[in-house]
């Protein structure tokens, strides 16, 4: 009898040690998951490629701030139409912007999200050298594309805000350590300056052209923002 009040004893002992562990390894588990209220994140796509840190605020918002940047040089657009003429076109871009976002998950089971905020834009400049690409024929006269002359165009957004709305799939701070996200959105900017300066047969026409182009460069006030993300939660 005594044998077996030990031995039931003994059991109690142990399954009560098995429940402590258990009690105390759950919650290091849970803290563990609740400290990643942080992440890093690289990021590729359009326009150009960046860095970006995150802050949880609470189940549904995250803040996010991050820097961009891109530099394109002598990318060729060929038989690009201005006017109705068609026109070779030399193209460099100087992009550099800091994002200030805020990530609102609306469900939370779902990694989808919407995005709200603004990007300051420090630097954007695109020149493009523009030649038309057609032959004329005056009289007996052929010009070519080298008597006509060219068109060397700058359209520059620095030093303005833009507005920004998208949306995409992927947290800003990932449950687990790495997380993979896409997000798709656009930037409300300003219409951009634009200067013009026209060579040889051209520079008569280089007030009209530089209206023609303004008038272009109107639809440009949104800028596309397209891009996978790889954020590091800790």
């Amino acid at each position: 009898m005594r044998k077996n009040i030990y031995l039931f004893l003994c059991c109690l002992f142990c399954i009560s040690i098995a429940t402590a562990q258990e009690s105390t390894e759950i919650p290091e588990k849970e803290e563990i998951k609740k400290t990643r209220k942080n992440a890093l994140a690289v990021s590729g796509g359009i326009p150009g490629y960046g860095f970006e840190y995150a802050r949880v605020l609470n189940q549904h918002f995250s803040l996010r701030i991050g820097y961009n940047t891109l530099s394109v040089e002598n990318y060729e657009i060929q038989d690009f139409e201005i006017d109705g003429q068609n026109t070779d076109i030399i193209a460099n871009v100087d992009y550099s912007g800091i994002d200030f976002f805020i990530e609102y998950l609306p469900f939370k089971k779902s990694s989808f999200k919407l995005v709200f905020g603004a990007g300051y834009i420090t630097d954007l400049l695109v020149t493009g050298n523009i030649t038309f690409d057609e032959e004329q024929q005056i009289g007996d006269i052929t010009l070519t594309k080298e008597d006509f002359g060219d068109l060397t165009l700058n359209a520059d957004w620095s030093g303005t805000f833009a507005p920004y709305v998208g949306f995409g799939f992927g947290r800003a701070v990932p449950k687990r350590r790495l997380g993979l996200a896409l997000e798709i959105g656009t930037y409300y900017a300003n219409t951009p300056d634009v200067t013009l300066t026209a060579t040889r047969l051209l520079t008569p026409t280089e007030e009209e052209n530089r209206d023609t182009i303004q008038d272009g460069f109107e639809s440009f006030k949104f800028i596309p923002n397209i891009k996978l993300r790889l954020a590091y939660s800790f």
